[in-house]
């Protein structure tokens, strides 16, 4: 901080040239000394006619003989900006965000200020003008760097999740879900945490494909696992000394099965709601012709939950499956189908477990690479 500065009026000697900046009588029975800070200074420039007018610069001069004024800033009045250019780049923005479908809300991102930021001050470096796309760096020196960044953070995130890991504060929260469009499953995990200045800490630790062969509780087990040796936390895993919350999802459960789990209060309020306000009730279905009643058939109701394509346990009591045959006449026994039809059915199989293994193996992120089209069923 600034030594303070103490300002007492009682031994100033006057001087003509005091009198020339002030006149005013001073009667030293109201005279009080006042000290004035760097942040004090600062504050009374900030409350003047226009705060946004001024700010305070660090003094960075090589000049100064003494490291004590280093300590002192200089009041600046700040650059501003023209309405015109204002408008200039609005117009920008909006051209940008509606021609790439870009967010209306990027504009508040921090990471898109810190780049405009950054591109200023690169900017004041060069009078001459500057080549942006010499600048910018290309997709895949993004993208490699991203790995680069990633291992560093990496090697910066493991003390610290050890260390909370050793006080039995640290929490995981896995997540699986699957791209409806692309059929690729991915995973990830985040943790939170209250560090020792009773801060609550919520970290992104990882997303990436899921790559095992199903999605059974083991081989959940398995890929949480390979993801938390990535933050040397496998030694906790292996023995149970992290805390786990996830929603209900069976293969979840079967997963984290002897952890210590708390399951989502979100997802239980969302599946009492499903239940009780979007369940459709029990149909009755007549034939038209002989007026036979059919059991009543309970539709299934469509409540997704994160551990993908798993039942949730809170709902799996209302998922019944559908009579056979809502018709008595469609009851055949396949061995008295024509070869034709027993042909096509053949080729329905062949072409599901195709798709299945398609789907298992990632082999659809492949074929759009290639510029195919993804396998469905």
């Amino acid at each position: 901080n600034m030594s303070d500065v103490e300002i007492d009026t009682e031994n100033v000697a006057p001087s003509a040239a005091d009198d020339d900046i002030v006149d005013v009588e001073l009667d030293s029975s109201t005279v009080s000394n006042e000290k004035y800070r760097s942040d004090r200074i600062e504050h009374l420039l900030k409350t003047c006619g226009d705060a946004k007018q001024y700010s305070i610069v660090k003094n960075s001069s090589q000049l100064i003989k003494s490291d004590g004024w280093s300590m002192f800033g200089f009041p600046v009045k700040n650059t501003m900006i023209s309405n015109n250019d204002k408008e200039k780049l609005k117009e920008k923005i909006v051209s940008w965000a509606c021609l790439s479908i870009r967010p209306f809300t990027i504009v508040e991102d921090c990471g898109f200020n810190d780049l405009i930021r950054e591109s200023i001050n690169i900017g004041q470096k060069y009078t001459g003008d500057i080549d942006v796309e010499h600048l910018l760096p290309t997709a895949n020196t993004v993208r490699n760097n991203v790995r680069k960044a990633a291992e560093n953070y990496r090697s910066v995130l493991i003390p610290l999740l050890q260390s909370q890991a050793d006080a039995g504060v640290l929490c995981i929260i896995p997540d699986l879900w699957s791209d409806k469009h692309r059929k690729i499953c991915y995973i990830g995990l985040s943790c939170s945490f209250v560090n020792d200045r009773f801060q609550s800490v919520a970290i992104d630790l990882c997303c990436g494909e899921y790559d095992e062969m199903d999605k059974t509780g083991k081989s959940v087990y398995l890929s949480i696992r390979k993801q938390l040796t990535m933050f040397g936390l496998e030694y906790y895993f292996d023995n149970k000394k992290l805390l786990f919350m996830s929603d209900r999802g069976s293969n979840i459960i079967k997963a984290l099965e002897g952890h210590d789990v708390l399951f989502c209060f979100g997802h239980r309020i969302n599946n009492v709601l499903q239940r009780a306000f979007y369940q459709t009730g029990p149909k009755q279905d007549k034939q038209a012709n002989n007026g036979l009643a059919v059991t009543p058939v309970k539709r299934r109701i469509d409540i997704q939950d994160t551990s993908d394509e798993e039942l949730d346990s809170d709902v799996e009591d209302i998922y019944k499956r559908p009579s056979p045959s809502r018709h008595h006449e469609a009851t055949i026994i396949l061995s008295k189908l024509p070869n034709e039809p027993k042909e096509l059915l053949g080729v329905i199989v062949v072409s599901k477990s195709l798709v299945k293994y398609v789907k298992l193996t990632g082999l659809n992120k492949e074929i759009q690479d290639s510029h195919g089209v993804a396998l469905q069923q």
